[in-house]
């Protein structure tokens, strides 16, 4: 099955199964209970197959119940390994070659989330969650019966039903994320408002990173929103805040830059420096100096 030294490759249902240690009723579909799932080996994988992962919340005060990751054929993931690993829920794995002769096969262009890198799932409520389940239970029920001619249909029906309902989960989300998003500079300018009026000490100077965190984007996900919505980088945007703090600091105190610097989180007072002249074009020292006349 390897296809690299750290590489392992999935191209039938067999294959993965017998990855996974559980049983192969058939060579069309799995549908398997993830608590059931021995330790395995982390490795990166490659699969030649469909497979929808959802993984319930282990996290009793999450806001969501359960996340949906998709795979789709020829590609990379890293289902499995320490970073994603779910102890509970559902994986369902088809071959394409189910798709074949079905009405199935016309739509799969229509699920748009199998398109979407692994990082980024659908999250669903409970209510979501336990339909999902059911959908899940409904196709394991089939896998054990005695495949007849009818069966690759009845697959192919559970698997539409369940990635419609899909459709409208990532539907419902996309539209949450919108209008969420689009707000993404004022949640910005409170969150950073929120930061500079704290009176603790020693702060954490505010960065893309340490924004994108706080906000629960992803860095790229989060720079990408603000050019959107903003005009600017988001780097650009966090800097322009930060100068207007120093400046105030300028203009209210006679503290020192050496103070400022450690006060605003700076590691070197002439990092601060370097970052005010290259925005307002010139010293701080010589903005104070300006201000005080």
């Amino acid at each position: 099955m390897d296809i690299g030294d750290h590489v392992t490759k999935f191209e039938t249902i067999q294959s993965l199964n017998d990855y996974l240690q559980v049983e192969s009723s058939n060579n069309l579909v799995s549908v398997i209970d993830l608590s059931q799932i021995n330790n395995v080996t982390h490795v990166v994988k490659y699969f030649g197959l469909y497979c929808v992962t959802c993984a319930l919340s282990e996290d009793e005060n999450s806001e969501y119940a359960s996340r949906l990751y998709f795979i789709r054929p020829g590609q990379y993931g890293r289902y499995s390994s320490g970073d994603i690993q779910p102890s509970r829920g559902w994986l369902l794995c088809f071959d394409p070659a189910l798709l074949q002769g079905t009405l199935l096969a016309n739509r799969m262009s229509e699920y748009s989330f199998f398109a979407e890198p692994l990082s980024m799932p659908l999250y669903l409520d409970e209510e979501q969650t336990k339909l999902v389940d059911s959908c899940m239970r409904s196709i394991r029920n089939e896998q054990y019966r005695e495949l007849d001619r009818y069966s690759k249909r009845i697959f192919a029906s559970g698997i539409a039903v369940l990635l419609t309902q899909c459709l409208r989960f990532n539907d419902k989300q996309s539209s949450v994320h919108t209008n969420r998003n689009s707000d993404i500079v004022r949640r910005v300018d409170i969150l950073l408002n929120e930061h500079f009026s704290s009176q603790a000490t020693n702060k954490v100077l505010p960065t893309v990173a340490w924004c994108a965190e706080k906000l629960q984007l992803s860095s790229n996900y989060f720079g990408d929103l603000m050019r959107k919505h903003g005009g600017v980088s988001a780097q650009e945007h966090i800097h322009c805040r930060i100068v207007e703090e120093i400046k105030t600091y300028l203009e209210r105190d006679t503290c020192s830059i050496g103070h400022i610097a450690d006060r605003l989180g700076f590691k070197h007072p002439h990092h601060l420096s370097r970052l005010f002249r290259k925005s307002v074009g010139c010293t701080p020292m010589e903005y104070r100096q300006r201000m005080s006349k």
